[in-house]
Protein backbone atom coordinates (compact mmCIF):
# COMPACT_ATOMS: atom_id res chain seq x y z
CA UNK A 1 0.00 0.00 0.00
CA UNK A 2 3.06 2.53 0.55
CA UNK A 3 4.03 2.06 -3.19
CA UNK A 4 0.38 3.24 -4.70
CA UNK A 5 0.40 5.52 -2.13
CA UNK A 6 3.55 7.17 -3.61
CA UNK A 7 2.53 7.01 -6.69
CA UNK A 8 -0.86 8.63 -6.38
CA UNK A 9 1.29 11.04 -5.08
CA UNK A 10 3.57 11.38 -7.58
CA UNK A 11 0.44 11.40 -10.30
CA UNK A 12 -1.10 14.14 -8.45
CA UNK A 13 1.83 16.12 -8.24
CA UNK A 14 2.68 15.62 -11.96
CA UNK A 15 -0.79 15.93 -13.40
CA UNK A 16 -2.50 18.51 -10.49
CA UNK A 17 -0.19 20.83 -9.29
CA UNK A 18 0.09 23.05 -12.45
CA UNK A 19 -3.47 22.32 -13.33
CA UNK A 20 -4.85 23.40 -9.87
CA UNK A 21 -2.80 26.62 -10.04
CA UNK A 22 -0.51 25.41 -6.67
CA UNK A 23 2.94 26.45 -8.54
CA UNK A 24 1.16 30.33 -8.87
CA UNK A 25 2.09 30.35 -5.01
CA UNK A 26 5.62 29.89 -5.73
CA UNK A 27 8.07 32.88 -6.71
CA UNK A 28 8.77 32.53 -10.31
CA UNK A 29 9.22 36.40 -11.45
CA UNK A 30 12.65 37.51 -12.17
CA UNK A 31 14.20 33.85 -11.48
CA UNK A 32 15.85 32.72 -14.58
CA UNK A 33 17.52 29.06 -15.17
CA UNK A 34 20.77 30.21 -13.72
CA UNK A 35 18.82 30.11 -10.14
CA UNK A 36 17.21 27.01 -11.00
CA UNK A 37 20.00 25.09 -12.01
CA UNK A 38 21.80 26.05 -8.58
CA UNK A 39 18.77 24.79 -6.46
CA UNK A 40 18.75 21.48 -8.72
CA UNK A 41 22.35 21.10 -8.70
CA UNK A 42 22.03 18.45 -5.72
CA UNK A 43 19.50 16.38 -7.83
CA UNK A 44 21.33 16.50 -11.21
CA UNK A 45 23.20 19.06 -13.41
CA UNK A 46 21.68 21.10 -15.15
CA UNK A 47 24.70 23.74 -16.43
CA UNK A 48 24.42 22.81 -20.10
CA UNK A 49 20.95 22.69 -20.64
CA UNK A 50 19.74 24.40 -23.58
CA UNK A 51 17.84 28.05 -23.38
CA UNK A 52 15.03 26.45 -25.06
CA UNK A 53 14.22 24.89 -22.56
CA UNK A 54 12.74 26.67 -19.14
CA UNK A 55 13.48 25.66 -15.49
CA UNK A 56 9.88 25.82 -14.39
CA UNK A 57 9.72 25.39 -10.92
CA UNK A 58 12.68 22.89 -8.02
CA UNK A 59 10.67 22.13 -4.68
CA UNK A 60 11.26 19.24 -2.25
CA UNK A 61 7.85 17.30 -1.33
CA UNK A 62 7.75 14.83 1.45
CA UNK A 63 10.96 12.88 0.58
CA UNK A 64 10.80 13.95 -2.94
CA UNK A 65 12.61 16.02 -4.79
CA UNK A 66 10.90 17.27 -7.96
CA UNK A 67 11.98 19.15 -10.87
CA UNK A 68 9.61 20.66 -13.83
CA UNK A 69 11.27 21.54 -17.47
CA UNK A 70 9.39 22.46 -20.39
CA UNK A 71 10.63 23.50 -23.83
CA UNK A 72 9.72 27.03 -24.55
CA UNK A 73 8.07 25.99 -28.39
CA UNK A 74 6.94 22.87 -28.12
CA UNK A 75 5.46 22.82 -24.56
CA UNK A 76 6.75 19.40 -24.25
CA UNK A 77 7.20 18.43 -20.51
CA UNK A 78 10.15 17.52 -18.30
CA UNK A 79 9.90 15.95 -15.01
CA UNK A 80 13.05 14.76 -12.51
CA UNK A 81 12.12 13.44 -9.24
CA UNK A 82 14.77 12.02 -6.94
CA UNK A 83 12.83 9.69 -5.01
CA UNK A 84 14.06 7.42 -1.67
CA UNK A 85 15.45 4.66 -3.37
CA UNK A 86 13.55 1.62 -4.90
CA UNK A 87 10.67 3.20 -3.43
CA UNK A 88 8.83 4.29 -7.02
CA UNK A 89 10.61 2.96 -10.08
CA UNK A 90 14.14 1.71 -10.80
CA UNK A 91 16.40 0.38 -13.29
CA UNK A 92 15.49 -3.28 -13.25
CA UNK A 93 11.49 -2.62 -13.33
CA UNK A 94 12.03 -2.00 -17.01
CA UNK A 95 13.40 -5.66 -17.77
CA UNK A 96 11.13 -8.13 -15.34
CA UNK A 97 7.44 -6.56 -16.17
CA UNK A 98 7.51 -5.32 -12.80
CA UNK A 99 6.42 -1.89 -14.30
CA UNK A 100 3.35 -2.99 -16.37
CA UNK A 101 2.27 -4.36 -12.50
CA UNK A 102 2.75 -1.02 -10.49
CA UNK A 103 1.00 0.53 -13.73
CA UNK A 104 -1.41 -1.96 -13.96
CA UNK A 105 -1.89 -1.09 -9.68
CA UNK A 106 -1.82 2.26 -9.89
CA UNK A 107 -4.68 2.91 -12.54
CA UNK A 108 -6.87 0.01 -10.34
CA UNK A 109 -6.41 2.30 -7.03
CA UNK A 110 -7.00 5.97 -8.77
CA UNK A 111 -10.32 5.01 -10.64
CA UNK A 112 -11.93 6.66 -8.58
CA UNK A 113 -10.14 9.71 -8.05
CA UNK A 114 -10.36 13.35 -9.36
CA UNK A 115 -7.35 12.68 -11.44
CA UNK A 116 -6.57 9.29 -13.32
CA UNK A 117 -5.27 7.58 -16.37
CA UNK A 118 -7.67 5.66 -18.92
CA UNK A 119 -6.36 3.55 -21.50
CA UNK A 120 -2.82 3.53 -19.85
CA UNK A 121 -0.20 1.22 -22.39
CA UNK A 122 2.73 1.03 -23.10
CA UNK A 123 4.24 1.00 -26.74
CA UNK A 124 8.27 -0.03 -26.70
CA UNK A 125 11.10 0.29 -24.57
CA UNK A 126 14.82 1.60 -25.55
CA UNK A 127 17.72 3.71 -23.07
CA UNK A 128 18.47 7.17 -23.19
CA UNK A 129 21.73 7.14 -22.75
CA UNK A 130 24.17 10.37 -21.91
CA UNK A 131 28.21 10.88 -21.53
CA UNK A 132 27.30 9.56 -17.89
CA UNK A 133 24.88 6.94 -17.42
CA UNK A 134 22.23 4.99 -19.13
CA UNK A 135 18.58 5.29 -18.25
CA UNK A 136 16.19 2.33 -19.27
CA UNK A 137 12.69 4.08 -20.44
CA UNK A 138 9.10 2.68 -21.48
CA UNK A 139 7.22 5.04 -24.05
CA UNK A 140 3.42 5.35 -22.98
CA UNK A 141 0.37 6.58 -24.01
CA UNK A 142 -2.80 7.10 -22.10
CA UNK A 143 -5.72 9.94 -21.06
CA UNK A 144 -5.48 12.04 -18.13
CA UNK A 145 -9.53 12.31 -17.21
CA UNK A 146 -10.72 15.50 -15.67
CA UNK A 147 -8.13 17.32 -16.89
CA UNK A 148 -9.04 18.72 -20.75
CA UNK A 149 -5.72 20.92 -20.16
CA UNK A 150 -3.89 17.35 -20.61
CA UNK A 151 -6.47 14.95 -22.43
CA UNK A 152 -4.51 12.20 -24.38
CA UNK A 153 -0.70 12.63 -23.84
CA UNK A 154 2.19 10.42 -25.00
CA UNK A 155 5.54 10.51 -23.81
CA UNK A 156 8.11 7.96 -21.81
CA UNK A 157 9.41 7.04 -18.41
CA UNK A 158 12.26 6.21 -16.83
CA UNK A 159 14.50 5.33 -14.23
CA UNK A 160 18.14 5.38 -13.06
CA UNK A 161 20.00 4.00 -9.97
CA UNK A 162 22.72 5.98 -10.87
CA UNK A 163 22.36 7.97 -7.56
CA UNK A 164 24.04 6.79 -4.31
CA UNK A 165 21.18 6.84 -1.83
CA UNK A 166 18.11 7.28 -3.92
CA UNK A 167 16.84 6.69 -7.15
CA UNK A 168 16.19 9.35 -10.77
CA UNK A 169 12.72 8.97 -12.07
CA UNK A 170 12.59 10.90 -15.69
CA UNK A 171 9.38 11.62 -17.27
CA UNK A 172 8.57 13.33 -20.25
CA UNK A 173 4.88 13.63 -22.27
CA UNK A 174 3.15 16.13 -24.46
CA UNK A 175 0.41 16.28 -26.10
CA UNK A 176 -0.10 12.60 -28.06
CA UNK A 177 -0.04 14.35 -31.75
CA UNK A 178 3.07 16.86 -30.38
CA UNK A 179 5.44 14.67 -28.33
CA UNK A 180 8.89 14.46 -29.75
CA UNK A 181 11.56 11.86 -29.12
CA UNK A 182 14.10 14.37 -30.76
CA UNK A 183 13.46 16.76 -28.18
CA UNK A 184 13.53 14.21 -25.37
CA UNK A 185 16.92 13.18 -26.61
CA UNK A 186 18.13 16.75 -26.80
CA UNK A 187 17.12 17.21 -23.43
CA UNK A 188 18.18 14.02 -21.85
CA UNK A 189 21.84 14.05 -23.46
CA UNK A 190 22.00 17.58 -21.76
CA UNK A 191 21.74 16.15 -18.05
CA UNK A 192 24.41 14.94 -15.61
CA UNK A 193 24.83 13.83 -12.33
CA UNK A 194 26.35 14.39 -9.01
CA UNK A 195 27.49 10.96 -9.20
CA UNK A 196 31.36 11.76 -10.36
CA UNK A 197 32.01 14.75 -7.92
CA UNK A 198 32.14 11.83 -5.27
CA UNK A 199 35.32 10.45 -6.79
CA UNK A 200 38.25 12.08 -4.94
Amino acid sequence: MRLIFKLIVLGLIIFGLNYLGLFKYFPSKNVDNIKRIERAASVVDLSKISDEFKINYVFKFLQYNLISISHIGANQKFYIIKCPKNRLFKEEDFKNGILERKMTEFNKNTQTCFIHLENFKFIQKNNLKTANFIMPYATFQTEVINMPTYGRIRGIIGASNNLKDSNLVFIAYNDSQKYSNILTNEFFKSLGTKKQNNKK
